[in-house]
């Protein structure tokens, strides 16, 4: 599914960048995801978590939550 609509990244290339290591700035560099509109940012958040902890060795998380009140 599309996670972001404006670049048109979705989830499998969102997740399989996160299993890589990827932290949430990285993503964006490569991709492009939240950094048009950021209607997505919290959901390319949800799915790199997602990732994170399916990984095996996973320890915590590397990115935050988005907090939209900031």
């Amino acid at each position: 599914m599309y996670v972001c609509v404006c670049r048109r990244v979705t989830d499998h290339q969102i997740r399989d960048l996160a299993l890589e290591g990827h932290s949430l700035e990285s993503i964006q560099a490569k991709t492009g995801a939240g950094m048009q509109c950021g209607t997505c940012l919290q959901e390319t958040c949800n799915v790199i978590l997602d990732a994170q902890a399916e990984a095996p060795g996973h320890k915590a998380p590397v990115v935050q939550i988005y907090n939209a009140s900031r």
